[in-house]
């Protein structure tokens, strides 16, 4: 028989050189790969910052512009009102016709008028001012401010107690004002105000000849109507804060009228020099971060700002896979290349053969381990949009309810939820029982109080623990055990993420109840702190990574809205999340350790055994693998494959393999298996476990 083996001294001949420049090629094909798999994806992250950029520069002059034009000409018209009275052009009894004639032309005005200082306006009548205010059906009427309360008089400290600042600040600095935002007595709601003193007409604009003031009040529905329709992603938003520290407009409500102080992330803006434009704020809240834009309103002193939420617009995790397996493969694959040059693979030494025939199988090892583990820390379980800062509920609740379904606040009742998990138990892959508390804010219009399990497998139980009733608002809680319904895929097993999902409906069938969650009970929002989870909660197989709120739009719940709860709105379902991440000790040492036990006390038989042996050793083998992969099926408790079944097939396979091979080389002696006693399986046994192995880890994890 002709040997295999060719000195190594001995020229190349055509085949082997062919071998050689294979090698060579791949090599450089390889590294091209991971180069420019390197390159598109720095590239592609770039492009996506800057392309966040531009939309944001984009939306917020378009905005600024808007806002800034708008408020533009409501100075224009107070300023021209006072130059005309200050002239003599404007009779003081034609005022009030003059303000009707405003009123009808400018729709966002909600209030409109004068305040004369004391005995001004006639030597008869001590305080004058005539307004124009809009009432809650959109209709302009005359009101008298000096009937309802004595603007002369320092401001109410009560949140809805009369407010003054309008007629006395302009007065004391001789100037005109912008005032932050705060509660109109005769208005009715909040309203940004603009005030401008006037005096007596062709005199010097002093003190001594001031007259009183002209004043406009601006609805912030305004602002915030075009605020909302600013498109910055799933979970950006936009805001605006004065030159004095105060937030003008903003999605949380309560906010509004107070100090930046008050959300630790505008007051670092607000703080924060924007020269380069583009900023990037960690909110130490929640752990997110924002890229932000902050612009000057020329015609006013206010701050126009837009905030983008990082996740929003990077790359999706899948994608980041794809790029991180793809870099793998490439490196693996070049480096074999480089190794099969470096060991001379092409003049088959079968020294070398052997090397080569581990450095591909460790290769391919490697590679296995790493895409597993990139893909256990990089890919979640999908969860919509995370409910962990209330600016970003707020814009989800106005988003999804006035700008796609014309609803109002006075058209739904939010119910403010809030839970506690005590306790959660996985039964099988398809069940978990839980237990905790529950409380939640009702108006008191509200009578039937509580909350439902869509998920319900088996008893539900929902005991009262306490009730606080206030003058407008009861805060109820309830102690719950429930047994639920929860199906885990599984695929990915061992390295894989799930998501315990705790849906919560409204009991009420009427009032239009949405159940909001009450970010501000919770001392620590941030997902990964699991707020609303037992600190000392553990559970068997999982590890507890995160726990957080979002809502679900689910086209069942949809109808049910329609039918059973009686509302045309489509009230999404809060969801109270549990992000859990799978404890691997035990999967890889009582699933995959023994695999590999197994392979390698077959390939010791191979190599030091005769054919009898070898085939006897496959078939005891198969039994010992059918054993453990039945007990892994069985514990899963699932209907479809998961990633470990791809070790127990392979090793199938490859029971079968080395079993026919060495049945061959017993009956026909051919040359491929007669050389050196079955070489060539021996060669490839490890390379072709691996390699299959890693194959499927990377068409399951990055594509």
């Amino acid at each position: 028989m002709i040997s295999l083996v060719e000195p190594s001294s001995l020229p190349l001949s055509r085949r082997q050189k062919i071998g050689r420049w294979f090698f060579i090629f791949g090599f450089l094909i390889c590294l091209s790969g991971v180069l420019w798999v390197s390159i598109s994806y720095h590239q592609a992250h770039a492009n996506v910052k800057q392309e966040a950029f531009s939309l944001a520069q984009k939306q917020a002059d378009q905005a600024a512009e808007k806002i800034n034009k708008r408020l533009q000409t409501f100075v224009l018209i107070i300023n021209q009102i006072a130059e005309e009275l200050n002239t003599g052009q404007l009779a003081y009894g034609a005022v009030e016709s003059r303000l009707k004639s405003i009123v009808a032309s400018e729709p966002e005005i909600v209030i409109i008028g004068l305040g004369f200082k004391p005995y001004q306006y006639r030597p008869d009548l001590r305080l004058y001012a005539p307004f124009q205010v809009k009432n809650s059906e959109g209709q302009f009427g005359a009101s008298r401010l000096d009937e309802v309360y004595d603007y002369t008089k320092p401001s109410s400290p009560e949140k809805f107690g009369p407010k003054t600042d309008w007629y006395r600040l302009p007065l004391e600095k001789n100037s005109p004002v912008w005032l932050t935002p705060y509660y109109g007595k005769v208005a009715g709601q909040l309203i940004m105000v603009y005030t401008v003193p006037f005096y007596a007409a062709q005199q010097p604009k002093t003190v001594t000849n001031q007259k009183g003031i002209v004043m406009y009040g601006l609805s912030l529905g305004y602002l915030d109507y075009l605020l909302s329709n600013l498109t910055l992603g799933k979970t950006g938003y936009g805001c605006i804060v004065s030159q004095e520290g105060s937030i003008v407009s903003h999605p949380v409500r309560e906010l509004i009228g107070q100090s930046v102080k008050a959300d630790p992330m505008i007051n670092q803006i607000f703080h924060q020099d924007f020269s380069d434009k583009l900023q990037t704020i960690i909110n130490q809240k929640t752990g997110q971060t924002f890229w932000v834009i902050k612009l000057r309103l020329p015609s006013s002193p206010f701050y126009l700002c837009v905030l983008m939420n990082q996740e929003d617009f990077l790359l999706l995790a899948q994608s980041t896979m794809q790029k991180i397996g793809l870099i793998v493969l490439f490196s693996i694959v070049g480096f074999l290349c480089l190794m099969g040059l470096s060991l001379r693979i092409y003049r088959v030494d079968v020294k070398k053969l052997q090397y080569y025939s581990g450095i591909v199988a460790l290769s391919f090892l490697l590679g296995i381990v790493l895409v597993a583990s990139f893909s256990f820390h990089l890919l979640e379980p999908d969860s919509g949009i995370k409910m962990i800062d209330s600016a970003i509920l707020n814009r989800y609740l106005d988003t999804q309810f006035s700008s796609t379904q014309k609803a109002t606040a006075e058209d739904l009742t939010y119910i403010p939820t809030a839970l506690f998990i005590q306790n959660l138990f996985f039964t099988s892959a398809h069940k978990a029982e839980v237990s905790g508390q529950i409380w939640q804010q009702y108006p008191k219009s509200v009578k039937e109080r509580g909350v439902v399990f869509p998920q319900q497998a088996g008893e539900v139980t929902l005991e009262p623990a306490f009730e606080i009733s206030g003058p407008d608002y009861d805060i109820v809680g309830w102690h719950f055990n429930a047994i639920l319904f929860e199906s885990f895929l599984l695929t990915r097993y061992p390295f894989d993420q799930e998501l315990f999902q705790l849906r919560l409906w409204p009991q009420s069938t009427e009032n239009n109840l949405v159940l909001v969650p009450a970010l501000e009970t919770y001392q620590d929002i941030r997902p990964d702190l699991r707020p609303g989870l037992n600190p000392q909660m553990q559970l068997k197989s999982w590890h507890i990574a995160k726990s957080f709120f979002s809502y679900e739009s689910s086209n069942y719940f949809y109808r049910l809205n329609e039918k059973i709860f009686k509302t045309p709105y489509h009230i999404p379902e809060l969801v109270f999340n549990v992000h859990l991440k799978r404890k691997l000790l035990n999967p890889i040492l009582l699933g995959i350790l023994p695999l590999i036990i197994i392979a390698s006390l077959l390939f010791v038989v191979m190599v030091f055994n005769k054919t009898e042996m070898v085939i006897s050793t496959c078939g005891g083998l198969f039994f010992a693998v059918a054993l453990i992969h039945r007990s892994i099926s069985e514990g899963l408790m699932i209907d479809n494959l998961s990633y470990i079944d791809v070790f127990y097939l392979m090793m199938y396979f490859m029971l079968l393999l080395v079993a026919s091979s060495y049945i061959a080389y017993a009956r026909s002696r051919f040359w491929l298996f007669a050389y050196q006693d079955n070489l060539m399986i021996k060669l490839l046994y490890w390379p072709i476990i691996f390699g299959v192995i890693f194959g499927v880890t990377l068409v399951h994890f990055s594509f």
